[in-house]
């Protein structure tokens, strides 16, 4: 559930670090992630350790890369990593600065879009890999098409479900719900002030039914009356409420996520909300030139039609002027489109391709 961050510049020349290769253990990882995977590690030019899943067997076809948002985990592609590593690509999914047994810096610099886009192509880089179909979903969705912005050579094509790609931006929230009620209704980004205040991270980790509870509320439309609005997440988890969970949601879905995050905490993840509330995206990428904004190789964008954060007309709004070559597709699903609709998600993915490449 994004937002925009505050960047600095990468100078260090150090090349990204490989590690020994570990094979992932279904039982720890609770049938997530494919058996066909492999589990490593390496430490980036910036410094940052992250630990990434890559299909064990390269494929025939290009590779694609799979970024994850709030408050995901790389093994939120375990189905599409399955059906595309079935077609012959190669697929690699990083958890994301903040999340398992990646780097969870704590200040908001970290967390920029040009120093993840450098992180990124680290990882590329340690797998042999020149050009990838960049996918993204929410906060992963962000940064994928900002790498496509920062590292074009590397960008094949690119995928983003839910949150559109859209041009830099200074933020001021209280201006931005302001603007945005006065279009929907509702604030769709209040939740974001909560997201970096000091007490967040253990308020939601002492509250984690209830936090499940509301992201995955099988009425999603209370999303616009008890999580955007400014003050309501906090309120909702400080009373402890809780929702019915939507049924796409199994128990043992549950026990893994919230396990995860227990095991992680959340300090490090509301980082890329911190990023995005001091301006430190848009301290990086105001210098970014309108030549290099567009997004110049084929770009598809899945918006949810129920997406009270990212609304699928808002999002085409932002994103088609950007892009020489355009698709949209708006699915009835609301911010969870990947197990809302997992099968529609990737017929539409999958038939774009055909297209395409």
């Amino acid at each position: 559930m994004p937002t925009y961050i505050y960047i600095y510049s990468i100078t260090s020349a150090r090349k990204p670090t490989r590690s020994s290769t570990i094979s992932l253990s279904l039982q720890n990882h609770q049938d997530f992630i494919m058996d066909t995977s492999t589990y490593k590690t390496v430490t980036t030019s910036r410094g940052y350790e992250y630990s990434y899943y890559v299909s064990a067997q390269k494929g025939p076809k290009f590779p694609v890369l799979f970024l994850h948002g709030f408050p995901d985990y790389a093994d939120m592609w375990t189905e599409q990593i399955k059906a595309f590593e079935q077609q012959g690509h190669t697929c690699i999914a990083p958890d994301m600065l903040g999340y398992g047994k990646t780097a969870k810096p704590l200040d908001g610099e970290a967390y920029n879009s040009e120093g993840i886009s450098q992180d990124v192509a680290d990882i590329l880089e340690a797998e042999n890999v020149s050009k990838a179909l960049i996918v993204g979903h929410d906060w992963g969705a962000y940064l994928a098409g900002r790498f496509v912005n920062w590292q074009p050579s590397k960008s094949l094509g690119l995928v983003v479900t839910n949150v559109a790609h859209r041009a830099p931006t200074e933020i001021n929230l209280p201006d931005a719900n302001a603007r945005l009620k006065a279009t929907l209704g509702y604030e769709p980004l209040g939740y974001w002030a909560f997201m970096v205040q000091p007490d967040g991270p253990a308020l939601i980790e002492d509250k984690i039914e209830s936090f499940f509870s509301l992201l995955f509320a099988e009425d999603d439309s209370i999303w616009k009356t008890d999580l955007t609005p400014t003050g309501k997440l906090e309120e909702w988890l400080k009373v402890d409420r809780k929702a019915q969970i939507a049924s796409y949601i199994t128990p043992e879905t549950k026990s893994h996520i919230i396990r995860r995050w227990l095991e992680d905490g959340f300090a490090g993840k509301v980082g890329w909300y911190k990023a995005m509330m001091e301006n430190t995206h848009w301290n990086h990428e105001k210098k970014l030139t309108a030549d290099a904004i567009r997004i110049k190789v084929p770009a598809l964008f899945l918006g949810g039609a129920r997406d009270a954060p990212a609304p699928a007309v808002l999002g085409e709004l932002a994103m088609k002027p950007l892009c020489d070559d355009y698709t949209g597709v708006t699915i009835d699903s609301a911010h969870w489109m990947l197990r809302e609709r997992p099968q529609e998600w990737l017929e539409n993915v999958q038939d774009w391709i055909q297209k395409k490449f």
